[in-house]
């Protein structure tokens, strides 16, 4: 853990780099596979029945493979524990990303959450982006401060200054003596350790990425939405071409196929994917296209909802019906759990990192 340093305003336990001059110089958009390689849906090839990684040309018969392990962008070997006979060239491991930080030992959202993350070894941390009455951007996940701090109202209603004197609430509701961290810190913290994804980011694209410049962020920062690649564009320019994207794409029974098509049309990196019910012939037709343009799939565990009961709760009794199910049968390369220590366990145990 950092050393303690309160000359900032920043959560009680963490210190993080001092702020440098901005400069907005624009940089070309960064690709997941280049900061972190991540497991993608393999494709079948008809005339063989043999399976091939999407990101590679070719196939690697019942082999050794004597390649060196790659390495991401915090300079760790990407290596996986799977046996060396393969049908298939080995893919890149599964990535484990956290739901709100390691809420269940710490509070969500704050420095202390973010930094656990880092020491177990998970490979991304979600949080969530409010704006204050003074413009600052920090981490919050309700519009209202009510279930997670001290205080009361809307965050947009209070200043930073205001939202700085608050404590934070942890899981059950007790006070805590951690408080509200900015963007910014967060980002720091995370710089060169882990990646993170901003949810809610979309709201304040332009903000968010004069931080991510500022900061030198950009390539490890992912920002998602389920407003439409297009919309975001219409607003935002070509500022959306310049991060790593993630559409949220939710299944339910009005989904068709030519909305999936649409969706996975421009070809982005990684999708998020949600689905309450597991209609299996939407879920082959998402992990064909993902395969064909080895795109990642995001998939939540985190509640029954967003991945059709097979949550973290559920791995509790069998694992091999819900992490593994979403990875083999749905072709998920990011599980997005609230139980990350357990998760990451158990993906070294089936050789899936």
């Amino acid at each position: 853990m950092s050393h303690v340093d309160q000359t900032v305003g920043n959560s009680p336990n963490i210190s993080v780099e001092e702020t440098k001059p901005f400069s907005a110089v624009p940089i070309a958009r960064p690709h997941l596979q280049e900061v972190l390689p991540t497991y993608t849906p393999p494709l079948t090839l008809p005339e063989t029945g043999l399976l091939r990684h999407a990101s590679f040309s070719s196939v690697n018969e019942i082999t050794h493979d004597h390649r060196a392990p790659s390495n991401n962008l915090f300079g760790t070997p990407n290596t996986t524990n799977a046996p060396h006979h393969q049908t298939a060239i080995p893919t890149q491991p599964v990535r484990v990303a956290c739901h709100r930080g390691d809420w269940r030992n710490y509070v969500e959202n704050t420095l202390e959450a973010i930094e656990s993350c880092i020491e177990m070894g998970a490979d991304i941390v979600e949080v969530d982006v409010w704006r204050t009455k003074d413009g600052e951007l920090v981490l919050m996940h309700d519009e209202t401060l009510d279930r997670t701090t001290s205080g009361t109202g809307k965050v947009c209603d209070a200043t930073l200054a205001e939202i700085r004197s608050l404590r934070m609430k942890d899981g059950l509701g007790n006070m805590t003596e951690f408080t509200v961290p900015t963007v910014e810190e967060a980002l720091r913290l995370a710089k060169g350790r882990i990646m993170l994804n901003l949810d809610k980011a979309d709201v304040y694209l332009d903000e968010v990425y004069a931080l991510l410049i500022k900061t030198d962020t950009v390539n490890q920062t992912i920002l998602k939405s389920s407003t439409s690649f297009t919309e975001l564009r219409q607003k935002y320019g070509d500022l959306v071409d310049r991060v790593l994207f993630m559409p949220v794409f939710d299944i339910t029974a009005k989904t068709t196929e030519e909305d999936i098509r649409a969706c996975f049309a421009p070809h982005h990196d990684l999708y998020e994917i949600n689905f309450e019910v597991e209609e299996k012939d939407k879920l082959r037709l998402i992990k064909e296209l993902a395969a064909e343009s080895s795109a990642v799939l995001w998939v939540n565990t985190i509640w029954p909802t967003t991945c059709a009961g097979h949550s973290d709760d559920h791995a509790l009794k069998n694992r091999e019906s819900t992490w593994r199910y979403v990875v083999d049968v749905i072709g998920a390369g990011i599980l997005q759990t609230d139980r990350p220590q357990m998760v990451l366990t158990y993906l070294k145990e089936i050789g899936k990192r």
